[in-house]
């Protein structure tokens, strides 16, 4: 039998996903959204950690119960400034992460400013006067405190809407539901989520970044687990993206549902109501 090939993100907020990594039969690599979801949509992996819009976009897709999910400051996804959001004209996106332009889409509609999708490698020089830069991952995380105006954005989806908020979720094929590996993918996701303290201080030592800090960052900025309320915090993105024509057409909002998946199939099968 040919590996079940996966595909994680190459994040902090994504390693303990990295537990699979040593269940037989899987065959296992890293990679930045973007390239998760082309992976995943041209068939060259079977299960992948994608962008919530990305997700949305693909109607072929079936929803496992795992993701990156916020329910409050995230720390790594931040609207960076030298002036307050209200002066704000131009805002610099990062391409790497669709859910994370469309969340600061949707956060800062309201006021008239220019969306540029070029975001400078040299970001500290490139903010200047009226503008801003979204920024996302561990680029984030390292550059906290270096502005005088920073806004977590999922901290400010929170205030809004009292919700989660779901920046990425594993998806799968839904003709790969019945793979026998992918049990033994979910029972290792569940492991690593449990073991946060031991994959914060492997990627510490790996990326040079603070080992306690790291520990906060998975154990009280990050979830795992794509619950009914993330669902429904889900569902509400999905009606505000959409009535503003920031997701295509073929998106659909029943898509918002986990798959049973094998001895899991009972605590899986969570419907938005």
């Amino acid at each position: 039998m040919q590996p079940f090939r996966v595909a994680n993100l190459s994040f902090l907020n994504s390693a303990p996903y990295a537990a699979c990594a040593e269940v037989e039969g899987i065959e296992y690599a890293a990679h930045l959204p973007v390239e998760n979801e082309q992976l995943l949509a041209r068939g060259s992996v079977d299960a992948a950690l994608v962008s919530l819009a990305s997700y949305l976009s693909q109607p072929d897709l079936a929803l496992l119960p795992f993701g990156i999910i916020g329910d409050g400051p995230v720390e790594s996804v931040m609207l960076y400034s030298r002036v307050p959001v209200e002066a704000v004209k131009t805002v610099l996106l990062d391409s790497s992460s669709r859910t994370s332009v469309l969340l600061a889409q949707v956060l800062l509609s309201n006021m008239p400013r220019m969306f540029s999708p070029d975001l400078s490698l040299a970001l500290e020089a490139a903010l200047k006067g009226e503008c801003a830069a979204v920024v996302i991952g561990d680029r984030a995380l390292q550059l906290r405190g270096r502005f005088p105006f920073q806004y977590d954005l999922c901290e400010l989806w929170k205030e809004r809407t009292g919700l989660p908020f779901v920046f990425a979720v594993w998806a799968v094929k839904a003709a790969t539901l019945s793979h026998p590996c992918l049990p033994r993918l979910l029972t290792a996701f569940e492991k690593g989520v449990q073991d946060l303290t031991h994959y914060a201080q492997e990627w510490s030592v790996r990326h040079n970044l603070n080992q306690e800090y790291a520990r906060h960052y998975l154990h009280e900025c990050i979830r795992f687990k794509v619950t009914p309320r993330a669902l429904e915090g889900s569902r509400l993105f999905y009606r505000v993206a959409r009535s503003r024509g920031l997701l295509p057409a073929v998106a659909r909002e029943e898509s918002l549902q986990l798959s049973a998946v094998g001895p899991h199939a009972e605590s899986f099968q969570v419907a938005l109501r």
